[in-house]
């Protein structure tokens, strides 16, 4: 792996350690992402503009 003008060897083991956290780290931020967009969401009426079916009106 090269890291700026530096050349960082490591060992297998270590690489693979590298990417399992960086996945874990990236599943979070899209979890986080996920939830925000989930709760700014919720206090929203999405059924704002559909009248409310009364039983008077069907029979």
């Amino acid at each position: 792996m090269r890291f700026g003008p530096y050349m960082i060897t490591l060992a297998q083991g270590d690489d693979v350690m590298l990417r399992v956290i960086a996945l874990l780290v990236f599943a979070l931020i899209l979890l986080a992402l996920a939830a925000r967009l989930f709760y700014d969401n919720k206090d929203k009426n999405e059924t704002g503009c559909i009248e409310p079916i009364r039983f008077y009106q069907i029979s």
